[in-house]
C-alpha cells in the first residue's frame, strides 16, 4: 500500500496545475470540475420528462445507482479515511473544498454511474457522452489538487460494482419501481401534459 500511494502521489503532483497555467486552461478546468455536473440532473429530468417510459425507466435506475454508489462512498470514507491532497499540503489546491474524504471521488461516481446506466439501446449516446464527460471531470479534478488519481479508480469501482448489482435486479423489478412513479408523476402534471408541453 505504501508503494501504491507513493505512486499516486506521484502521478497527482505531474497532473496538478503549475501556478504558471493559463487563465484561459484554470477556466475551462474549473467548469469541469464543478460547473459541468449540474448537466446530469437536466439530462436525466429530460429523459423522464420527454423520454417515454421505456427511457424514464433508464432514467431512474441511473439515479438509483447513483444514489447506492454515492453510499457507498460515504461508507468507505467513514471506514478508510484519505485525506486530500491539501490536508496533506500536496501540490496546488486551486478551488475551495471541504477537507473530508478524497476517496473515492462522488463527481466522477456520479457521471460514471449515470454513464453506465445510460449505456442501453435508446440512451447509449447520451451514456458515451456522461462518461467522456466524467473522464473531463476526473481529470479537472486532479489537475486542481482536488484529488488524486486513485479517487477516480475507486470511483469507476464503486460506480461499476453497484451497476453491475443494480442491474442484476433491474430486470425482474424495474417495472415495479417505475409504474407508480409514472402514475404520480401523469397525475401531479396532468396539465402540462395535456398541454402537450410534457410527454405522457
Amino acid at each position: 500500500m505504501d508503494q501504491l500511494e507513493f505512486y499516486n502521489r506521484l502521478l497527482f503532483l505531474q497532473m496538478n496545475a503549475a501556478e504558471t497555467t493559463s487563465a484561459g486552461l484554470m477556466g475551462f478546468a474549473k467548469f469541469l470540475a464543478g460547473g459541468l455536473i449540474f448537466f446530469i440532473p437536466l439530462l436525466l429530468a429530460g429523459l423522464w420528462l420527454w423520454g417515454g417510459d421505456v427511457r424514464r425507466q433508464t432514467a431512474l435506475k441511473a439515479a438509483v445507482v447513483t444514489a447506492l454508489s454515492l453510499g457507498v462512498n460515504g461508507i468507505i470514507g467513514c471506514v478508510w479515511f484519505h485525506p486530500r491532497p491539501e490536508a496533506l499540503q500536496l501540490g496546488h489546491t486551486y478551488i475551495p473544498h471541504a477537507l473530508n474524504a478524497s476517496f473515492p471521488s462522488d463527481h466522477a461516481t456520479i457521471f460514471i454511474a449515470v454513464g453506465l446506466a445510460l449505456l442501453s439501446a435508446q440512451t447509449r449516446l447520451f451514456g458515451i457522452i456522461v462518461l467522456v464527460a466524467g473522464i473531463g471531470v476526473g481529470w479537472a479534478r486532479i489537475f486542481l489538487g482536488i484529488h488524486f488519481p486513485l479517487d477516480m479508480l475507486g470511483a469507476v469501482i464503486v460506480a461499476g460494482a453497484v451497476y453491475g448489482g443494480v442491474s442484476f435486479f433491474w430486470g425482474r423489478c424495474g417495472e415495479r419501481i417505475a409504474t407508480p412513479l409514472v402514475s404520480v408523476y401523469r397525475i401531479v402534471l396532468a396539465p402540462l401534459i395535456a398541454r402537450g408541453w410534457i410527454r405522457r
